[in-house]
């Protein structure tokens, strides 16, 4: 990868990213103030401070680079910029929600993948005659609400009761013989990051938490206390047996909250389980999860996101291991708790979390030149223009329909899709890519039943072939993405020189007209991109002078 890396060197991208700095570096600081949005006012304090230390400042106007927050309402979407990153798919709730969640499990069963780690389930009142005839099966049942969190409206049923019978809820089998530590019951929180699902790509940061209950599990014992059976940290904070890490550093086993790492040091070291085959289990079932989700959201992106890079994911999978070190999916997290209040702990975990996901993020920095452009990100738009053309919808069809392979006469764009992973790569993080991977890809061809895209079989072959013959493919086929990489740049250049020359007219008939001086001009060519909102013109308006046609998206071929 490291030759293929310095490939890409030699032709720099015509724009850049932020540079995300780690947890333990300074913070940084531009000379123009660039912004993010909070949706709905809901971030933590931690997630409030990862921007600051990013250089980031909050506005409530509409020059943001970054939003954060509550997920948009579909058509908001496609009043979003091309530079501009949400940090939700549209359509997340797709397995956010625990009734869509169950549907997608079902929908890889029928596909023909093994759900073994999704527990027993009905959904009323879809599935309530079929729950009647099982009803007896188990001693005890667990009822979820569809679309609360936090432990809210979740009960446990007896099977020697009746069934409930409330449209909505979902039914599972309850997990009567979990893993124990120190006598309580635990599950943990696992953090997965999708910057893109066309392609998809799934990275799992190597931290996490493990959640206990505050009182003693018992499998004879009340099926009433909640906070025996039940791990959610708004439920468990407040019991007088609640024990916080102290320092962040020091856990013991008498805590509430432990660190992936310390769970796992102490199943292998304690407990002798085998924890690299917990984590694989763990890691294939967010990545069958994360497939069966982004077959429904692909066709609602190219609906809604007028971009293919506009908006990732961050979600928070919770985990259960019964005594048998089975796992299972208890329920997918689309906006995880990034707090730090409650512990050091959690701010030495989250705290990281938050600037890694920023950096995958890939949020592109504005052109800031000696004469500030009334588009600073032109460069990003010409370069996606390029992308789009590059697959006419007779290639997309050939590849989808798998008449050809793509890296037989690769184009512009199987480059660029590349590049963005190359770029993922190199950049520091705690995230680690756990799909596709060369010796598991073909491990979940079933999830996709037949709906992979163009961009996921671009990237699939991709994976599946050996490095040499990466890049022997590189070395023979480079030039295809050289040819674009120079006409972008002299197109930038072009829209710049005509920039200059309605710069320098404009002043002139300012002059003539008696309206300006030099200095005034000066200062109105040269102030930070949000500085349109306080002169005449609108920004929209001054653009109409420049000559840059739009060119056709690849999106539109879909709507």
């Amino acid at each position: 990868m490291q030759q293929i890396s310095q490939f890409f060197a030699a032709m720099p991208l015509p724009f850049s990213y932020l540079k995300i700095p780690l947890e333990n570096e300074p913070r940084t600081s531009y000379k123009n103030k660039l912004y993010y949005h909070v949706e709905h006012k809901v971030i933590t304090s931690l997630t409030r401070e990862a921007f600051f230390h990013c250089g980031l400042h909050l506005t409530t106007g509409e020059n943001w680079i970054v939003s954060w927050g509550r997920q948009l309402e579909p058509e908001q979407y496609r009043q979003v910029k091309s530079y501009q990153k949400i940090n939700h798919f549209v359509g997340a709730y797709f397995i956010g929600r625990k009734d869509e969640l169950h549907k997608r499990m079902r929908e890889l069963k029928e596909n023909g993948f093994n759900v073994d780690f999704y527990p027993e389930s009905y959904l009323l009142y879809d599935d309530f005659n079929t729950l009647v005839n099982a009803w007896m099966n188990h001693k005890i049942w667990i009822i979820k609400p569809p679309a609360m969190s936090r432990g809210r409206g979740i009960k446990l049923y007896q099977s020697d009761t009746l069934p409930p019978d409330e449209e909505g809820l979902l039914v599972q089998e309850y997990i009567s013989k979990p893993l124990i530590i120190g006598e309580r019951k635990f599950d943990i929180r696992i953090y997965v990051f999708v910057p893109s699902i066309m392609p998809l790509r799934v990275y799992i940061h190597k931290n996490g938490l493990a959640k206990f209950c505050t009182h003693k599990y018992n499998e004879h014992g009340s099926y009433d206390d909640s906070r025996a059976h039940l791990t959610n940290f708004s439920l468990n904070k407040e019991d007088l047996n609640f024990n916080r890490c102290s320092n962040g550093q020091n856990e013991e086993i008498s805590d509430s909250k432990w660190s992936l790492d310390f769970l796992m040091e102490y199943l292998k070291n304690e407990r002798h389980c085998d924890t690299e085959k917990m984590m694989k289990d763990i890691e294939r079932i967010c990545i069958a999860t994360l497939i069966s989700s982004s077959n429904l959201l692909r066709p609602i992106q190219r609906r809604y996101e007028s971009h293919r890079t506009m908006s990732y994911e961050l979600y928070g999978f919770d985990i259960l291991f019964d005594q048998n070190l089975h796992a299972y999916l208890m329920e997918v997290n689309i906006s995880p708790s990034l707090s730090g209040a409650d512990s050091e702990l959690d701010q030495s975990i989250k705290f990281p979390v938050n600037l890694d996901v920023l950096r995958l993020a890939k949020i592109v920095k504005p052109d800031m030149r000696e004469i500030k452009q009334y588009n600073p990100y032109i460069s990003l738009d010409i370069f996606n223009q390029h992308y789009s053309e590059s697959i006419t919808p007779e290639r997309r069809k050939a590849i989808e329909n798998g008449r050809i392979n793509p890296w037989d006469d690769p184009v512009f764009a199987d480059f660029v899709i590349i590049r963005e992973y190359i770029d993922e790569q190199n950049a520091p993080s705690g995230f680690r890519l756990i799909y596709p991977l060369h010796e598991t890809a073909d491990n979940y061809k079933e999830c996709f039943g037949k709906t992979m895209c163009y961009e996921d079989i671009v990237f699939y072959q991709w994976i599946k072939m050996d490095s040499e013959k990466q890049l022997r493919v590189f070395k023979s086929k480079l030039g295809v993405y050289a040819s674009h990489i120079n006409p972008i740049k002299e197109e930038i250049m072009k829209y710049r020189e005509n920039e200059k020359k309605i710069n320098n007219e404009e002043q002139e008939r300012l002059v003539a007209d008696g309206k300006t001086n030099n200095s005034n001009f000066t200062h109105l060519i040269t102030t930070e991109i949000h500085v349109s909102q306080t002169v005449n013109q609108k920004p929209k308006e001054r653009c109409k002078s420049v000559p840059i046609q739009p060119r056709k998206s690849m999106f539109d071929f879909f709507v």
